[in-house]
């Protein structure tokens, strides 16, 4: 068996186009274009509808790039199995990670990584949360940091840290709070009618905060949309506006802010999320992975518990 051919036919099928999948995969064309042309000889059957624009699969197309991903990925886990016993054999795990996460996080759990597995490696796939999960349904990476994932049946979630979605403000804006710790407290409806700098909708931080606005019975006054949390703090400790920050995030780069912002917790009903380490439950799960969990929970709970 070929497994090159196979990459062949799930390369086509995923990019619908015979030129793109050759480049994806550094062959020339004709080279892929002949491979599939031969399987599809000894099977009797096409796999590709060449004649439409897009190309698309065949019945016997569809059926065979399922069975082709299992076979891969059979393949994919036996080799991982081997490189685990083999003391001298590197081996490689892919997290998904979200950027503003991957910066705070990865330094601290890299260096004990590399410490305890000196022929491993981590590949980082640094993406918005929304993106990554359909990379571990594909088998593209084999870890997801996210809130935890409720079909158990499919995912495993280890749980890594709970933490708080604070509301940074700029101080010259003068909001009602009442003393508490370890933040003071807001009450949502002091928010109408301030600026506000929110991520995108589709984005979790972005929904959470029109959330909160809506059940405080206004629409938030969003003066600048951005799509990471990085920008949204600068934003926000330059006086722009007011923007939602994990607490994750303000742990680590409070010491990096001008002085002029502080940050409160939504009053009665403090925003929280739980975090987890995600892997599929039909993949092999090497000792590797479980000590990178390990250190990504040792990490999150290390910063959240530090003092200001």
């Amino acid at each position: 068996m070929n497994l090159n051919v196979l990459r062949y036919v799930i390369a086509v099928a995923e990019e619908k186009n015979f030129s793109k999948a050759a480049h994806k995969l550094f062959v020339s064309q004709p080279s892929l274009s002949q491979s599939i042309q031969k399987l599809e000889n000894s099977l009797g059957s096409p796999l590709f509808l060449r004649d439409q624009t897009p190309v698309t699969l065949t019945y016997a197309g569809e059926l065979y790039v399922e069975w082709a991903r299992q076979i891969l990925k059979s393949e994919e886990d036996i080799s991982r199995k081997i490189a685990e016993v083999s003391a001298n054999k590197h081996f490689r795990i892919r997290i998904g990670v979200s950027p503003h996460r991957s910066v705070l996080l990865m330094p601290l759990v890299l260096k004990q990584f590399q410490t305890l597995h000196p022929n491993a490696s981590i590949v980082l796939v640094e993406r918005a949360t929304t993106e990554l999960l359909p990379l571990l349904e594909a088998g593209k990476i084999d870890l997801l940091i996210d809130e935890k994932n409720q079909d158990s049946l499919q995912y495993t979630s280890v749980p890594l840290a709970s933490e708080k979605i604070l509301l940074m403000i700029p101080d010259h804006l003068k909001i009602p709070y009442n003393d508490a710790m370890p933040y003071p407290v807001i009450a949502p409806i002091d928010l109408e009618d301030q600026p506000f700098i929110l991520l995108e909708e589709h984005q979790l931080l972005g929904r959470f905060a029109r959330n909160m606005c809506t059940q405080a019975g206004f629409r938030p006054n969003i003066v600048i949309e951005c799509n990471n949390v990085e920008t949204a703090y600068s934003l926000s400790d330059a006086g722009l506006g007011i923007s939602f920050i994990p607490e994750l995030f303000v742990k680590s780069m409070r010491q990096m802010t001008s002085g002029s912002c502080s940050f409160y917790e939504r009053k009665d009903t403090p925003i929280t999320r739980n975090l987890s380490a995600i892997y599929h439950n039909d993949r092999y799960i090497p000792s590797q992975l479980l000590d990178c969990i390990d250190l990504l929970k040792q990490a999150m709970e290390s910063i959240i518990k530090t003092q200001d």
